[in-house]
């Protein structure tokens, strides 16, 4: 009966993860995929791996896709995936420098690498410290841009607070966090 399900909701979508070129269907398709990564996140990187956006809706899908990748990835433990998004975050940053958004998942992406890199302390730190340095970075541009939505920076300020706790330094961590705070 749950295979049966499975295939039933994969055919529903198997036409819309070829021809996503609407708001609706970006719409659908995200909240159908962000479901699967709490249930199925290795299906959820497989079903991202299968669309492409046309038109205007080709970036909001490359979007979509690095996002799929970097949380499901992150869930499943699929550090190639996550590496997939991180690409696509890279390349679209570079393009569009100016989108925040962009730029924070970005650093999501750079974060959860770190945390999968199968290193031991104290090994870990040397491996992930480039990682972690451009993570910081950015999360740091986001929150400090007075141009930025109130609810990013404040996530940057806390996600950057969240870095710096994972390399022991506390007492900036508890001060990003404050900031954050102090935005919300």
């Amino acid at each position: 009966m749950l295979r049966t399900k499975t295939e039933e909701v994969q055919n529903r979508y198997k036409g819309l993860m070829q021809h996503v070129s609407t708001d609706e269907d970006l719409r659908n398709l995200a909240a159908h995929l962000y479901c699967l990564i709490d249930t199925d996140p290795i299906q959820a990187i497989v079903e991202a791996k299968q669309f492409r956006g046309k038109g205007l809706a080709k970036v909001p899908a490359q979007i979509l896709r690095a996002s799929i990748f970097v949380d499901a990835g992150g869930q499943a433990r699929d550090r190639a995936a996550v590496r997939d998004g991180i690409k696509i975050f890279d390349s679209l940053t570079r393009k569009h420098p100016d989108e925040l958004i962009l730029l924070y998942n970005y650093a999501n992406g750079l974060s959860s690498l770190a945390q999968l890199d199968p290193s031991t302390v104290p090994d870990w730190y040397v491996s992930t410290h480039a990682q972690r340095r451009k993570a910081r970075r950015f999360y740091y541009n986001v929150a400090t841009n007075e141009n930025a939505p109130p609810e990013l920076r404040a996530q940057a300020f806390i996600n950057l607070g969240n870095e710096l706790d994972r390399g022991y330094r506390w007492v900036e961590a508890y001060d990003y966090w404050v900031g954050a705070f102090a935005i919300s």
